[in-house]
């Protein structure tokens, strides 16, 4: 993850530049949901206003003293019920969403009682709590989402499908930084950008501009006949694997370099990968019929084989530099 003290505009531009022409950010505007959120996630010091504050608010634990009773046993109970509830994560949060938004709520929810009825502290030990943490569009409601906020599941689409819902989260912290997604060899992929961004297939941003690139890997297959151990326990597997890039965007002699970088990148010493065939520049038709014109959309399709290990490695290497873009869709 980058430092907090460096200031990386990356390939955020367009998206700084929408935050700058915006209407909204005029003297005397009124400052909209989404304005907020883009400062936030691609001003380059948007983030750093939000978060710094709140991680040397919260940058040491809390020291806990019990004036009656068993103080060691009640303080023991105290920060482990504490830590199973993730409090620190929910101050966070809420104090992120207020900075950011002006405004930002926590409700506590307890099983099996009426949101609505008055909370019984004295008996609130007996009970699981949980807690929500809802920011302005959160508490402003949707006609298609669970609207009562007192309700553990508000704001939870119903229309999401079950083998979907993983995919959905509430805020950055939920990213588990540790462990990767994928088991192909998207992650080299994905960090080989010079020319162009990047994106899994199917993937890319929404009305993202040219030139770019997506790529699909299929029919991941073992050359090696088993998989090795190592004194880690991690399992080594020697696989192939077919990967079409495609790219949006570029003429012809841009994707011919492009394809020059791909193929001298996998004759260095530092290769995560090899190509096993040899793969070409191929023109593809996508057409919108209203101007009678196609695009400038190539595909090269690559045969290649490398250790299903050190792609697990290069993608926790891009988990730490990345940052999640996160935004509601406008209705």
């Amino acid at each position: 993850m980058s430092d907090d003290n460096e200031i990386d505009m990356g390939s955020n531009i367009g998206r700084l530049t929408q935050v700058l022409e915006s209407e909204g950010i005029e003297p005397g505007s009124q400052v909209g949901y989404e304005i907020c959120k883009l400062i936030y996630l691609y001003h380059p010091l948007g983030g750093k206003m939000v978060d710094r504050p709140i991680k040397l608010a919260m940058g040491e634990s809390r020291t806990v003293h019990v004036t009656r009773g068993p103080e060691k046993r009640l303080r023991e109970a105290f920060e482990a019920e504490w830590k199973a509830i993730k409090a620190d994560k929910i101050i966070a949060n809420v104090a992120r969403q207020s900075r950011i938004y002006g405004v930002g709520a926590v409700v506590m929810l307890i099983d099996g009682q009426d949101a609505n009825s008055a909370v019984e502290f004295s008996d609130l030990y007996k009970q699981g709590v949980t807690f929500n943490v809802l920011d302005p569009m959160n508490t402003a409601g949707s006609i298609v989402l669970n609207q009562d906020p007192n309700n553990t599941y508000h704001y939870t689409g119903e229309a999401v499908y079950p083998h979907m819902r993983s995919q959905i989260i509430n805020s950055p912290d939920d990213i588990d930084l540790t462990d990767v997604v994928v088991s192909s060899s998207l992650p080299v992929w994905l960090g080989l950008s010079q020319f162009m961004p990047m994106f899994p297939s199917m993937l890319s941003t929404q009305n993202l501009a040219p030139p770019y690139a997506t790529v699909k890997c299929s029919n991941t297959a073992p050359i090696a006949g088993g998989f090795y151990l190592d004194e880690m326990n991690n399992q080594w597997q020697l696989v192939t694997e077919d990967v079409t890039v495609s790219i949006t965007g570029l003429r012809n002699a841009a994707v011919e370099d492009f394809l020059r970088y791909i193929q001298q990148y996998t004759l260095g010493d530092e290769a995560e990968m090899g190509v096993m065939n040899i793969p070409v520049v191929q023109d593809e038709r996508v057409t919108q019929n209203e101007l009678n014109i196609i695009a400038m959309r190539k595909t090269i399709k690559f045969k290649i084989n490398y250790y299903q290990q050190r792609m697990r490695n290069v993608a926790r290497q891009l988990i730490t530099k990345s940052i999640p873009t996160i935004y509601a869709e406008a209705k």
